[in-house]
């Protein structure tokens, strides 16, 4: 059964303060997050979790897809998005230009409210086996944006191997954590820093660990705005998010 632990495994619920927009009607909400996924995937994840809000709350949930992290800042600046799963990075970034208000604060697939970053590589690559082994190499990280796939890794380079980007021979940002991992199954990059969940879904594919960082990367509360008042959001969304 989907479950929503494991969709929104490390990432934060927030809105923006003002109401839906009248256009929508004063039933309607509108929800987005982080890219971690494909579109496509994404919505195969999400739309379930739409489906089920909407039953058991008083409001008409809709999914609203964005293309990169940046996009779901500026959804809620705009209040094209009422609420929306964010990362620590899109968060704070959210928090600097707008306020937020906390919801809940969700568990990963383990029932633990932490996850991991995880460094891979394809399993054929017998010279890459641990970070020391990535100097030199091509890496990717997902979306400058991202806090699992972009500063968590880069923090754990410095301070656990001493690497900063100037080892490597090449390293690029792309949108998605699983674009990652298949431009390293096909073989553009030597190696690639995803969130645990991603490596997870990747393992049979012919990917392998090299490196994970401690499992303190908090799942930050889920946060929504005010689409009616802020008892409407603590009365009606805690519940219905932690029983689906």
């Amino acid at each position: 059964m989907f479950r929503v632990k494991s969709v929104i495994a490390g990432f934060f619920l927030f809105g923006v303060l003002h109401g839906v927009p009248a256009c929508y009607g004063a039933d309607s909400v509108t929800f987005s997050a982080i890219t971690l996924y494909h579109p496509i995937v994404m919505y195969q994840k999400y739309q379930p979790l739409m489906n089920y809000l909407s039953e058991n709350t008083p409001f008409r949930f809709q999914l609203k897809l964005s293309q990169d992290y940046s996009d779901i800042v500026n959804f809620l600046r705009t209040n094209q998005v009422q609420v929306a799963l964010l990362g620590g990075v899109t968060y704070v970034e959210a928090k600097r230009k707008f306020n937020v208000l906390p919801v809940l604060k969700p568990m990963g697939a383990n029932g633990k409210p932490y996850y991991r970053c995880v460094f891979i590589a394809r399993k054929s690559n017998l010279n890459i086996n641990a970070l020391a082994d990535l100097k030199g190499k091509r890496i990717a990280f997902a979306s400058k944006l991202s806090t699992s796939g972009n500063l968590a890794p880069l923090y754990h380079l410095y301070f656990k191997a001493g690497m900063t980007l100037s080892d490597f021979s090449n390293y690029t940002n792309l949108r998605y954590h699983d674009s990652v991992a298949r431009e390293v199954l096909r073989g553009e990059v030597d190696a690639g820093a995803v969130i645990d969940s991603v490596a997870e879904r990747f393992k049979d594919r012919g990917l392998k660990v090299i490196a994970e960082t401690d499992p303190s990367l908090s799942q930050g509360p889920l946060r929504g705005a005010a689409l009616l008042d802020r008892r409407t959001y603590r009365r009606d969304f805690p519940p219905a998010f932690i029983s689906f």
